[in-house]
């Protein structure tokens, strides 16, 4: 290769770092979502897959989150059956595809749990576990919860855009024989021994989804390699993920916009693809002066298995992802697009959303933001897409034994912080009634709660405003919520969050934000900018008292704002300051007014009035309490219409007036 051509590999390289991301952000990204899987493991083991879980981050990059059920063990064969415990269940491969599997309940085995005679069925004399009435089962609970997460989507539970997808799967300890030629088969150098020691010592996992067109396929279940496959991406050097992340802005901003394209190729194919050629090639091939003729090659070669209708299965070749795939017309588009891309080099990114401004902007790059702001930005996608309830003493073991940077340190500290939020009644607690042990108790919860307000810039603080009103100390929190209130500006801009599933703001607190965000490190950017929703249960020592028939299981979310125009109004009214709660009253009002565009359809009205939604209960119960028994009843109508789970008690309310 030409000393030119190196020159103009190294120019896209550090185009693409700038672009995608460098090395050092990928590592810290995938530190951050390490650490977001072992802070939200509550009941669930969790593993964080998609393209931001392996470390990168463009437009379309998705996070896929997996849960490993904990009561449920598969099995290759009855000798491997030890556990008493949980649900034991015996995979069947006789007459199911490649890379497909029954799962037979042993109900000698282990313990059988109500609810598992919901999701398993007679088949031939065999009581099998149905991967369709599994995802029905945790469908129905999750929707409580998240109840934009609605739709069932392959082996996922997915929202209606599709863009966030939970998977529940289990786990079998040990590697299976489907795929133990992978552990000795012929290759280079990559995966080295080390890591396919690593890799098999992990087992595998088994997702709800049949073979598709299987006259079974509701009661087979996907053999997963997905935790093999993260560790194989992590080993990857950055320019062969560079490569990868190519091919996976090819097929979302190229290939996917043509009519008829869309939905034959997915990332999972592109990532088989990466792996088989990784294993062909020496990893002296990979290097940043190298990029372009790698990329090339790897187009090449999905061009090469697109023609002959053949990508192999990485663990268990046998199974041909690429079998019955297409027909012969949309297989002759897609050829002709492939082979028109290869013919065109790098510059086929011209018409994608992300390359788009290359060559012209790696000459002349517009002032990027720094790395920290972009890891800080990071934490905050990921701080919201869940919360570290009740992991206290987990999330204290990493911070002690396992964080070996400041950043891995930091993050723990966040949720550690956040965990506090969640804590309930002391065990046991509940029977002692002395005076003693009631100022125990409100001296521990509060220890908690001080602790808690480091998680951000808000909620924090509001939780402890709640405690000290709950225990009728307004004054504290009326100062409190003073503080809350003042941290809000007119000013406030929104992280784009295709991922998470609340909404992120960052607030400018001042108008040197950026200037903050140079000089101060991280972990400070995320605390002084993010506003995290409220979660509390009923036996939380914070609820308020005006809550408490509303907040039970699963836990209420509430919007920090009118949260904190309602406690002020309760103090004031509790001290018997009439006007004080009655301008509090008139400022959660604006407050809902301000957010209501009059000028809307009544569809979008309607969609509106579903994010006010404990707005408007707020002001129902304030009304109510002032005597405004008119207003209170056309609020709580209004609740009782949006409350289509019944999470409050509006519907009751509003039956008492009438």
């Amino acid at each position: 290769m030409s000393k030119s051509d190196r020159i103009k590999s190294l120019k896209f390289y550090a185009y693409l770092c700038q672009k995608v991301g460098s090395e050092e952000i990928v590592k810290s990204r995938r530190l951050i979502y390490t650490i977001g899987d072992i802070a939200m493991d509550n009941n669930y083991p969790r593993i964080s897959s998609g393209s931001k879980g392996e470390g990168l981050n463009f437009k379309g990059s998705d996070t896929d989150v997996m849960f490993i059920e904990p009561d449920f063990r598969v099995y290759e064969s009855m000798s491997d059956v030890t556990d008493r415990w949980g649900v034991a269940l015996l995979m069947d491969t006789d007459e199911t595809p490649p890379c497909f599997t029954y799962l037979n309940m042993l109900p000698k085995y282990g313990v059988s749990f109500v609810f598992t005679e919901q999701m398993r069925e007679q088949r031939n004399g065999k009581m099998l576990l149905s991967s369709e009435l599994f995802k029905i089962h945790h469908l129905r609970h999750l929707v409580l919860t998240k109840p934009m997460l609605n739709n069932i989507h392959g082996p996922c539970i997915s929202d209606d855009l599709e863009q966030n997808d939970i998977a529940y799967c289990i786990k079998c300890d040990k590697w299976i024989s489907q795929a133990q030629p992978w552990i000795s088969r012929p290759r280079t150098e990559w995966p080295p021994p080390d890591l396919i020691s690593q890799i098999i010592s992990l087992g595998v996992l088994f997702v709800p989804i049949g073979c598709k067109g299987s006259i079974n396929e509701n009661f087979e279940w996907r053999i997963s390699f997905s935790v093999a496959e993260k560790m194989l991406i992590f080993s990857f050097c950055h320019t062969q993920l560079l490569c990868y992340a190519l091919l996976k802005i090819l097929l979302k901003e190229i290939i996917e916009k043509l009519p008829g394209l869309k939905g034959l190729l997915c990332s999972y194919f592109l990532k088989t693809l990466m792996f088989w050629i990784s294993e062909e090639l020496d990893l002296s091939v990979w290097r940043p002066d190298n990029i372009i003729p790698c990329f090339i090659a790897c187009l090449q070669k999905l061009l090469y298995c697109v023609e002959y209708s053949t990508l192999l299965h990485y663990f268990i070749p046998n199974n041909n992802l690429f079998y019955s795939r297409f027909d012969i017309s949309n297989k002759r588009k897609l050829v002709g697009l492939l082979r028109n891309l290869y013919q065109q080099g790098i510059q086929c990114f011209s018409s994608s959303v992300t390359l788009h401004d290359y060559p012209i902007s790696s000459c002349n790059m517009r002032r990027q933001l720094s790395p920290k702001t972009i890891l800080a930005q990071e934490t905050i996608h990921l701080f919201s897409s869940g919360r570290a309830i009740g992991n206290i003493n987990r999330l204290m073991k990493n911070i002690l034994h396992h964080s070996k940077s400041c950043l891995s340190r930091s993050i723990f500290n966040l949720f550690f912080a956040d965990a506090h939020h969640f804590v309930s009644e002391i065990p046991n607690m509940h029977c002692r009634s002395t005076n003693k042990q009631k100022y125990f108790k409100y001296k521990h919860y509060l220890s908690q709660l001080l602790i808690g307000v480091n998680s951000d810039a808000i909620s924090g603080w509001l939780v402890l405003a709640t405690f000290f009103y709950s225990h009728k100390h307004y004054l504290e929190a009326l100062i409190i919520t003073e503080h809350v209130l003042s941290k809000f500006t007119d000013k406030t801009f929104l992280v784009p969050v295709e991922t998470s599933f609340e909404i992120v703001v960052f607030h400018e607190l001042h108008d040197n934000v950026m200037e903050l965000m140079k000089h101060e490190k991280t972990i400070t950017i995320v605390k002084a900018l993010t506003n995290l929703d409220i979660n509390l249960d009923s036996k939380s020592l914070a609820i308020l008292p005006e809550l408490q028939q509303d907040a039970q299981d699963p836990f209420m979310v509430y919007t920090c704002k009118p949260m904190a125009h309602f406690i002020r109004f309760l103090s004031y009214y509790y001290l018997e300051n009439v006007d004080s709660y009655e301008n509090a009253f008139m400022r959660l009002l604006r407050e809902f007014i301000d957010n209501m565009n009059y000028k809307q359809t009544v569809s979008e009205r309607k969609a509106k009035m579903l994010k006010l939604f404990h707005t408007m209960y707020f002001l129902g119960i304030s009304a109510q309490m002032m005597g405004k028994l008119d207003l209170a009843k056309k609020f709580f109508r209004n609740v009782a219409i949006c409350d289509i789970f019944n999470l409050t008690s509006a519907a009751s309310r509003l039956s008492k007036l009438i």
